[in-house]
């Protein structure tokens, strides 16, 4: 299912059209080596479109009724990220202190 910009459909504002293009988008996201997204990033994805459709449409994709299955469907990915490990947030070393002070400075100009 491909659509192009000029769709009559997407001009139209098909809340369910958008729904099938959301659920192809979701099931189809992975990095350039081709491997999944962690949940943060995917989470981050759908925070980004959702301000988009809220700014040029004025709908909500994380909670209007036609959205419903394709928020199933994007929770169900998160739930098999957690499944197979992708779905924990990774911390990074804290700065020791010779490095806060690096930053400091050089912030400070």
């Amino acid at each position: 299912m491909f659509y192009r910009p000029g769709d009559q459909d997407l001009k139209l504002g098909n809340l369910t059209l958008r729904r099938e293009i959301l659920e192809c988008f979701y099931t189809s996201l992975y990095t350039l080596k081709g491997e999944k997204y962690k949940s943060t990033t995917l989470k981050a994805m759908r925070a980004a479109l959702n301000q988009h459709f809220k700014d040029t449409r004025g709908v909500d994709i994380t909670l209007e009724k036609p959205f419903v299955k394709a928020n199933e469907l994007f929770l169900g990915l998160l739930k098999e990220n957690k499944q197979e490990g992708r779905g924990s947030v990774e911390h990074k070393k804290t700065l020791t202190e010779d490095n806060k002070e690096k930053l400091f400075k050089y912030f400070e100009n």
